[in-house]
């Protein structure tokens, strides 16, 4: 990832950033139940499945819209969420709450 993303203006297209907020609001709910779901049953892996995608369907679409940014952040949680789902690590209530 770029660091300069970071430091960067956020958007160039004011259109693509309205177009990736309205996807973060139609995926964030869904994400936000996800995360509840694995809190009470970590092992579920169908959850956990859906989890990971609603996530790096985020950064997907982010890219799509060149938001830098939200790339740059979504990435180390997809990342995350990938060596939860292959079992390198444990669910928690501070992977909840980086993912959220």
């Amino acid at each position: 990832m770029d660091i300069r993303a970071l430091i960067a203006s956020i958007s160039q297209d004011r259109d693509a950033l309205e177009e990736f907020a309205d996807s973060l609001l139609d995926r964030a709910p869904q994400i936000e139940r996800d995360v509840a779901r694995l809190k009470k049953a970590p092992g579920d892996r169908d959850v956990t499945a859906d989890l990971f995608r609603g996530i790096h369907n985020i950064k997907g679409d982010a890219a799509l819209c060149k938001f830098d940014l939200a790339v740059v952040l979504a990435h180390p949680i997809e990342s995350i969420m990938s060596r939860f789902r292959d079992g390198d690590i444990d669910f928690s209530d501070l992977l909840a709450e980086t993912i959220l």
